[in-house]
């Protein structure tokens, strides 16, 4: 996913427009706030109420850490 901001980002930091950020996943994906038992294999973690696979982009497919 690329973004380029042209202004200052801040957020209780300031990040200057045009510096390159990136996301660590491992520590997003194991990150026991996030997910519940983290280093466990689960994927029912990315199953609806009805046992079907939640589509790529769908907003609870996605957890993210701010």
């Amino acid at each position: 996913m690329n973004q380029i901001y042209r202004r200052d980002f801040n957020m209780r930091l300031t990040i200057p427009a045009g510096t390159t950020v990136v996301m660590n996943a491992f520590y997003t994906a194991h990150n026991p706030r996030v997910y519940d038992e983290p280093f466990k294999v689960k994927p029912e973690r990315f199953l609806d109420e009805n046992g079907n696979l939640v589509p790529p982009g769908h907003p609870a497919r996605y957890k993210c850490v701010l």
